[in-house]
């Protein structure tokens, strides 16, 4: 099953660089998108949700309120293409 990416307005971004979050995989914003620390950033937040202090909305790349596998899933067909 292929995973589809439409764009919402989930898709301004959370982290300032223009790039909306449904897209932006460089979480470090190290100019290398969907690299290792980024991939290791995303994991350290698995299974935060928004109430969380320290939840961050650039991590939540469909937009549900939750760093879930779902996150994952599109952080590395992201990663891939």
């Amino acid at each position: 099953m292929a995973l589809v990416l439409t764009m919402t307005a989930h898709a301004t971004g959370a982290d300032g660089d223009g790039v909306g979050n449904a897209l932006d995989i460089d979480f470090d914003n190290d100019g290398i998108p969907g690299d290792d620390e980024d991939f290791e950033i995303l994991q350290a937040a698995f299974l935060s949700v928004s109430s969380d202090a320290d939840f961050d909305a650039a991590l939540d790349l469909d937009g549900d309120g939750i760093i879930s596998g779902l996150d994952i899933t599109i952080f590395l067909q992201l990663r891939s293409s």
